[in-house]
């Protein structure tokens, strides 16, 4: 007797299980690189300067909208993070050593979804600690954002940093 795939009813449940298998293995990658390497904002184009300020210093930050509302619910902020490495035991009694960010300072403004866009200035807060720098207190990081909060999906966002310097 020749084999017919359609035949065989116990298979089906295997096949079903690996197809979502897949499935959900392909959304898992996508998550993780989209969290990686968020979403563009197209539309809109930032420029800052000075490029190197020191905490007390303003920022003086252009945004440019390409397009006809481009800036429909888009904010810009000055925003400083953290890096720090947190070490832990886990169950197995081995030392492990991961990354956790996070957030120093934010400061958001609303950009108007048509018309002329007014230069905005973001003021380093005085107590910013140095771009860069290792060690238990992480490395420091600063930029001004442009990102479109999108909800159950990843935020577009454009992002141009700034280095603080001492």
């Amino acid at each position: 007797m020749a084999y017919n795939a359609g035949e065989s009813k116990g298979d089906t449940p295997v096949y079903a299980l690996g197809i979502a298998a897949g499935v959900l293995g392909l959304l898992g990658a996508w998550a993780l690189l989209r969290r990686v390497h968020p979403p563009r904002l197209y539309g809109v184009s930032l420029e800052v300067e000075p490029e190197r300020a020191e905490p007390g210093q303003e920022l003086a930050v252009r945004v440019e909208l390409k397009r006809a509302g481009a800036g429909e619910g888009v904010r810009v902020g000055l925003v400083g993070t953290s890096v720090k490495p947190v070490s832990y035991v886990d169950h197995r009694g081995v030392q492990q050593t991961i990354e956790r960010t996070e957030v120093l300072h934010e400061h958001w403004r609303d950009l108007p979804a048509d018309g002329p866009v007014p230069d905005l200035r973001f003021v380093v807060p005085a107590y910013a600690r140095p771009t860069g720098g290792k060690g238990s207190r992480g490395r420091v990081s600063w930029a001004v954002v442009a990102h479109r909060p999108a909800r159950w999906r990843f935020d577009r966002r454009l992002r141009r940093a700034v280095e603080v310097t001492r």
